[in-house]
């Protein structure tokens, strides 16, 4: 009885090494999977540098049309530093001096940019009643 139960115990042990032997290479997977992600998020394909690029030349475009929105979108960035609240933020002195202005919150660019899109629906509606 001694004897089977040892060899019970032994079937065990192996069926518990097996198993430990199992989630130990599956934890190892996931952990090198884990460092597969992040690698690809640090260094990123040429691919998606090329994607980047292009979206960073489309927002280039777009601000270098529209004062407006260049100041909207350097208020927002100070805005989501500002949220942190638990970083120090190096402001250019230029932008500072934006602040100092009547256009603390971006209401005039906000107006700015109403006030063109305003026109140009008032330009499109006057050119659809010439067309009629």
């Amino acid at each position: 009885m001694l004897k089977r139960a040892g060899e019970i115990l032994a079937g065990l042990e192996e069926q518990a090494t097996e198993r430990d032997s199992r989630m130990l290479e599956d934890s190892r997977e996931l952990l090198r999977a884990a460092a597969r992600e992040v690698q690809m998020e640090l260094f990123p394909s040429p691919k998606k540098m090329d994607e980047i690029a292009r979206k960073l030349e489309e927002a280039v475009q777009i601000y270098a049309k529209t004062e407006p929105a260049m100041k909207l979108k350097i208020l927002s960035i100070l805005n989501e530093g500002l949220k942190a609240g638990n970083s120090m933020m190096l402001v250019p002195s230029s932008i500072t001096e934006e602040l100092k202005s009547k256009d603390i919150f971006g209401l005039e660019a906000l107006a700015e940019l109403r006030s063109s899109s305003h026109k140009e629906q008032l330009l499109k509606q006057k050119k659809n009643a010439e067309g009629d």
